[in-house]
């Protein structure tokens, strides 16, 4: 079962997620959003444009599903304006979408992963928290932290270990 309610620190009661809740809130929610955004044929017709050229140092001609969060990580970093842009603007909708999730089930923490968060944690943390705080309830704008994941591509396997371990030490639970 979840969680009593609580009071949060504005004073409003709140409830949390159930752990399971949580689980199903992030996989189902955000599961969608790859670590490969913006779309490789975003970035690829950037490169066909002639607007992004350290991205096209970086890949050639390679085919658009070989264009990874490294290389488009590498790109903003050389200059790539165009590049910097299309992830902007994908954090700034993430963002939108994070504000959806902390409006309709009032989380305390958002945790952001995958491939292009791990490349340029600092820009897609930054774009998407301000972006999420632009969109949320007054009631909630200082109640919620957005954070980087720090497990990598761990995560799946020590969060079901993390389930099972809890599951199997439940009372009344013969293990």
């Amino acid at each position: 079962m979840g969680k009593p309610a609580r009071v949060s620190k504005s004073g409003i009661s709140r409830s949390s997620l159930t752990d399971r809740g949580a689980a199903a809130a992030s996989a189902n929610t955000l599961k969608r959003w790859r670590a490969d955004w913006p779309s490789p044929p975003a970035a690829a017709q950037a490169v066909a444009r002639g607007q992004a050229p350290a991205l096209a140092r970086l890949v050639g001609r390679a085919d658009v599903a070989t264009i990874r969060s490294r290389a488009i990580a590498r790109a903003i970093r050389a200059g790539d304006k165009v590049i910097e842009r299309f992830v902007h603007d994908a954090a700034e909708w993430l963002g939108a979408g994070v504000a959806l999730v902390i409006n309709l089930l009032a989380p305390d923490v958002v945790v952001l992963g995958g491939g292009l968060v791990e490349a340029m944690p600092e820009l897609i943390h930054n774009t998407v928290t301000a972006s999420a705080r632009q969109r949320v309830m007054q009631t909630y704008r200082d109640q919620f932290t957005v954070r980087v994941a720090r497990l990598g591509d761990d995560a799946v396997a020590t969060g079901a270990a993390a389930w099972a371990q809890r599951i199997l030490t439940l009372p009344g639970i013969d293990g």
